[in-house]
């Protein structure tokens, strides 16, 4: 069951991935994009995303990431998770 759900947490790191492509493309509001920015930081709080973020992310991203994971990490599984389709909405 983890592997399922780390597998969630890595498709959730290419939906968003994307999601900063379209916006820095122009392809999505503001306030949709702020959105998805505190799910980006949500989904940074997981321990296990400091292995599933690419290096090679562009800077503006990694701010947003690196806001997320200031905090204590939770580890995945731990009982104080919510679901990772909740992160995308």
């Amino acid at each position: 069951m983890k592997y399922a759900g780390l597998n969630g947490l890595w498709a959730a790191s290419i939906i968003f991935e994307n999601d900063f492509v379209q916006y820095e493309l122009g392809l999505m509001e503001e306030d949709l994009w702020e959105k998805k920015k505190a799910g980006i930081r949500a989904l940074s709080r997981f321990c296990e995303m400091a292995d599933i973020w690419p290096t090679d992310l562009p800077e503006e991203f990694v701010q947003i990431v690196h806001e997320g994971s200031r905090q204590e990490c939770i580890q995945y599984g731990s009982g104080n998770n919510w679901a990772v389709s909740d992160l995308n909405n």
